[in-house]
């Protein structure tokens, strides 16, 4: 980007710019599946990534900092994250 030069798809795939590259003229399907993959997320979860992301592009440093420390607490003490630790230390378990 700073060479002034075009990156192909692949390019910013192998720099880690990208996550996936699809197909020609697999795009929008791409995206819906990546879509409903989050879907299937817990949402008090997608929406505080939304907003950290969110608060990471527009806001200095310190107060996008201070905006994780509000956001993520309160998911830490959830359902969903105690679901998950249960889960991982089940397979944790079953491996030794």
């Amino acid at each position: 980007m700073l060479r002034a030069e075009t990156l192909t798809p692949p390019d910013l795939a192998a720099l880690g710019l990208v996550t996936q590259v699809a197909p020609e003229g697999e795009a929008l399907a791409a995206a819906q599946h990546l879509a409903q993959q989050i879907a299937t997320e817990d949402s008090a979860a997608v929406q505080s990534i939304k907003a950290l992301l969110q608060a990471g592009l527009t806001r200095p440093y310190e107060s996008a900092l201070a905006a994780e420390r509000g956001l993520f607490p309160p998911l830490w003490i959830g359902k969903t994250h105690k679901q998950s630790t249960q889960a991982f230390l089940a397979r944790q378990t079953s491996k030794s």
